[in-house]
């Protein structure tokens, strides 16, 4: 469609291609065009894909919360997504839909990483001990991702919340 165009018609006959995981990262030339041209007619435009495997990544943990606990230690909490079976409200909980369940959580002062952990459950326990370690003077406003790790593709989307 012509750029400022209100809409554009997608039909069943538009399908999305399907490529091996081992494809992700190397970018293809797609062309597109009316079925009835040939691809070298100019109402055909070629445009650079790079698969990045986006629909498998997991989704972003959302309600992170982080609450200091009289020990100084800070307790992260969230709540997982998921990409399959997520749409029934039956259950306390969405199913996994991975093998395992793991997170990655990082703890970011302005824009360097301080620390990278790796979570089996919804939850951190970032200890006094480890905040010593990396903040002798104190600790300072920091910022706490996390993210579901896939077996298939590695880490998802980032949830985060500053403390």
């Amino acid at each position: 469609a012509a750029s400022g165009a209100r809409f554009v018609l997608l039909t069943a006959a538009i399908i999305q291609p399907v490529l091996a995981a081992d494809l992700r990262g190397i970018s293809f030339d797609w062309s597109a065009g009316p079925a009835d041209d040939a691809p070298t007619e100019p109402t055909f435009r070629t445009k650079t894909f790079t698969g990045d495997a986006r629909g498998l990544r997991p989704l972003a943990p959302v309600h992170l919360l982080s609450v200091e606990n009289p020990a100084g230690d800070l307790d992260i909490t969230w709540k997982r997504r998921t990409r399959i079976g997520g749409d029934s409200w039956a259950g306390e909980d969405v199913p996994l839909g991975e093998a395992y369940e793991r997170y990655r959580v990082e703890i970011w002062e302005n824009a360097a990483l301080i620390r990278r952990e790796e979570a089996t459950a919804p939850a951190f326990i970032y200890t006094a001990a480890m905040i010593a370690a990396d903040f002798p003077g104190g600790r300072p406003p920091v910022t706490i991702k996390v993210a579901q790790i896939s077996d298939a593709v590695g880490p998802g989307a980032w949830g985060e919340v500053g403390v």
